[in-house]
């Protein structure tokens, strides 16, 4: 049975031990990262500088009463994407320029008006 030598870095496969050595010493694997809005695609060493053009959202696992309820959302956007999903919004100055100070004043109303809306209603089943 012959022996199997495999990079750690990149799962690249060597029939001797030396070989493996040699190719681990310059084994730089790519980091993609891919839009999930546009498709765009980007690799890079681990080792080189990657530009700030790459966003990564989590929002996490939204609660009951969701329509993404359960599901975990994340998602990566290009600069471009980013951008552009940010000037489809209404208020967004707000989030452009915001702070937390601005965030509570703002949506202190939002949240009163919201639970006075659910106030005696009941969920239908």
């Amino acid at each position: 049975m012959k022996s199997v030598y495999i990079c750690e870095k990149c799962d690249a496969q060597f029939q001797t031990k030396q070989e493996c050595i040699d190719h681990e010493k310059d084994c730089n694997p790519m980091i993609t990262y891919i839009c999930d809005k546009c498709g765009k695609t980007e690799s890079y060493k681990p080792d080189e500088h990657i530009p700030s053009i790459w966003h990564s959202i989590n929002i996490g696992t939204p609660n009951y009463g969701s329509l993404l309820e359960n599901r975990n959302v994340k998602f990566e956007l290009c600069d471009k994407c980013l951008y552009n999903f940010i000037n489809s919004f209404k208020y967004k100055d707000n989030i452009l320029n915001s702070n937390e100070e601005q965030w509570d004043e703002r949506y202190k109303l939002d949240i009163d008006v919201t639970e006075e809306l659910f106030n005696g209603l009941q969920l239908v089943k």
